[in-house]
């Protein structure tokens, strides 16, 4: 088990997280529009984006975490080997493997974190091996899921399946405690908030995929209300490790997560009706080639630079939000700006590792906790420009979901999403400054 906890973390994260966005796309792509087809990738998104929130106040040990994340994968991957029996399945396995998506990622990062400070080494040529893994793993499942879906849920499941039965072989029953501190009382105003959030996040994305754009202007004012009830909750009941971060460090989490969103969500609106639903494996591309370079671009430029590494990834993502408004180079800009973004969370992380009276269980839960938050906020905000700016325009929102959702791309809305990346291009660049500003005025931890 000496490497047990770098394995999880590479393969269960890059497997559960990269690869269903392939399967459930191609579902849609491959097949038809229909709900019944673009209900899965809606339910996996959904889970995935608010799975952490439902632990609030009930913080498992990351062991603990870690085993039922693989569990929910695993039987999500088994269920949608049943896919063309009852499209449920599919409904099912996207729930399950969305759950995980949401629960691995912290969990794995704990585990393995307590592992190197007991001693644990790394495997040689490990980081290799991850990105290897994953190439073969994408270009598996993007060359079946032209012919069968259920050939990706099989790869998924003989992937996760080892990982969940050898974790288990070799962990100790102590490793499986179920609260890391003492809970809070489970408020339900709490959990039927959330399940508002979960509700109108969900048909926001499955209007997305259909083109239904009356069910996007229902479900975002749905998600509008949701959104502010829950974050006004949470903040007047929020955990005292969450207390600890300052305003400064909870606000860079956020912005980290906005970033996040403009990659993927835009990115894929901007291509989808532009160009077509196909180019969103171009986002994938980036998204892995990035991973690769960005430590090495990074340690390269402060060598030459003497920069702070937070402000020069913050520079760096400037860079790379300004050469995305630029379309002849927007895969360039996309390339520049996740690498800088993949720093950026790197030097956030290490913030709030630094807080030495908050339980490392705890600090990565409110890392990915907060960055949800962020990425769903810029997706609201994502939404309502589009709604105003198509309105200007004397065009329909749901004339652009369509071009989406069908694979009929449009030059003719360039003009729309153009101006609507500009503005979200300035809020960015306006909420970067503005926290870069309060960062050198105030300490990024709470007193």
């Amino acid at each position: 088990m000496k490497h047990l906890p770098f394995t999880v973390y590479r393969l269960s994260n890059f497997t559960i997280n990269l690869l269903p966005y392939v399967i459930f796309l191609a579902m849609i792509i491959h097949q038809n529009h229909s709900v019944l087809n673009a209900l899965p990738f809606a339910l996996y998104y959904t889970a995935r984006r608010t799975g952490l929130f439902f632990l609030h106040g009930l913080e498992p040990r990351s062991e603990l975490l870690v085993l039922l994340g693989l569990g929910s994968g695993m039987i999500g991957s088994f269920l949608g080997l049943f896919g063309l029996f009852d499209h449920l399945f599919w409904d099912l396995a996207a729930l399950f493997i969305g759950l995980g998506a949401a629960w691995l990622p912290a969990a794995t990062r704990t585990v393995t974190q307590r592992w190197q400070s007991a001693g644990a080494k790394e495997v040689a040529h490990g980081v290799l091996l991850r990105l290897a893994i994953s190439l073969i793993l994408v270009l598996t499942l993007a060359l079946t899921a032209n012919h069968s879906i259920e050939s990706s849920f099989l790869i998924l499941f003989l992937v996760i399946d080892p990982l969940f039965c050898n974790y288990l072989y070799l962990s100790q029953p102590a490793d499986f405690k179920f609260i890391l501190h003492r809970p809070k009382p489970i408020w339900w105003l709490k959990f039927g908030l959330i399940l508002a959030l979960f509700l109108s996040l969900l048909f926001t994305r499955l209007g997305r995929n259909t083109g239904n754009g009356q069910d996007i202007l229902i479900s975002e004012s749905l998600f509008l209300l949701a959104f502010i009830l829950l974050a006004f909750y949470l903040w007047q009941h929020n955990t005292t490790f969450t207390r600890q971060l300052a305003w400064p460090l909870q606000a860079k989490n956020l912005l980290y997560g906005a970033f996040i969103s403009y990659f993927w969500v835009f990115s894929a609106l901007y291509l989808g009706i532009l160009k077509s639903a196909r180019s969103y494996g171009y986002i994938i591309a980036i998204y892995l080639f990035a991973n690769i370079l960005s430590h090495l671009v990074m340690n390269t430029l402060h060598k030459k630079i003497p920069m702070k590494p937070e402000y020069l990834s913050l520079l760096g993502i400037l860079f790379g939000l300004l050469l995305t408004l630029i379309p002849a180079i927007f895969y360039l800009g996309l390339f520049i700006l996740d690498i800088f973004i993949i720093a950026y969370g790197r030097t956030v992380n290490q913030e709030i590792q630094a807080l030495e009276t908050v339980p490392l269980d705890t600090k990565n839960i409110i890392y990915f906790r907060l960055s949800s938050i962020g990425n769903l906020l810029i997706q609201l905000i994502l939404i309502l420009c589009l709604n105003i700016v198509s309105l200007s325009h004397h065009t329909g929102v749901t004339a652009l979901l369509r071009a989406y959702a069908w694979q009929k791309p449009n030059a003719n809305y360039q003009q729309i999403l153009q101006t609507t990346q500009l503005i979200l291009v300035l809020l960015l660049f306006v909420a970067t400054f503005s926290i870069a500003l309060l960062s050198v005025q105030k300490p990024t931890r709470a007193k």
